[in-house]
């Protein structure tokens, strides 16, 4: 395999493989090259973000995942991660802030609306908490799998 250390995209695309390898650092380090090479990379910042989320660094992924949607406002991937790594701070009101973001840009995604739920009900809304939970088992019964799945990436 050619490699093209002058293109973004080539450091962007070997980060995302070692990052589906759980390489953290190595996927860290070549997000961090494809950034020096094109800084607008948003999906370079979430992708970066997410590695650090993975390595419990909560603080740089909330700010790589805040720089990927000020980059792209309707990216609802990047709301949704922020809006994790703000659940695992216990920040339940920043975490609600973004997932009522990321359920105004799609609606219909249970992922989001049951992250939103499970932060309501950690904020001492239970009622509201336990609506969105429901609204998202309607539409995907596998959703509480399915979360599960994104939290243990």
């Amino acid at each position: 395999m050619n490699f093209d250390p002058t293109i973004a995209a080539a450091f962007y695309n070997r980060g995302v493989a070692y990052l589906h390898e759980k390489d953290l650092d190595r996927a860290i380090s070549d997000f961090d090259q494809a950034l020096k090479l094109d800084p607008v990379l948003m999906v370079a910042y979430n992708n970066r973000g997410t590695a650090y989320y993975r390595k419990g660094d909560f603080d740089q992924a909330i700010t790589d995942f805040s720089e990927a949607v000020r980059l792209e406002a309707r990216f609802v991937r990047g709301w949704s991660n922020r809006a994790l790594a703000y659940y695992d701070k216990q920040d339940y009101e920043h975490s609600i802030e973004d997932y009522t973001t990321a359920v105004g840009l799609d609606p219909d995604n249970p992922l989001v609306l049951y992250g939103r739920g499970l932060a309501k009900q950690k904020h001492n809304d239970p009622k509201g908490g336990a609506a969105d939970i429901m609204a998202a088992k309607k539409l995907d019964p596998d959703v509480v799998k399915d979360f599960a799945g994104l939290v243990a990436k």
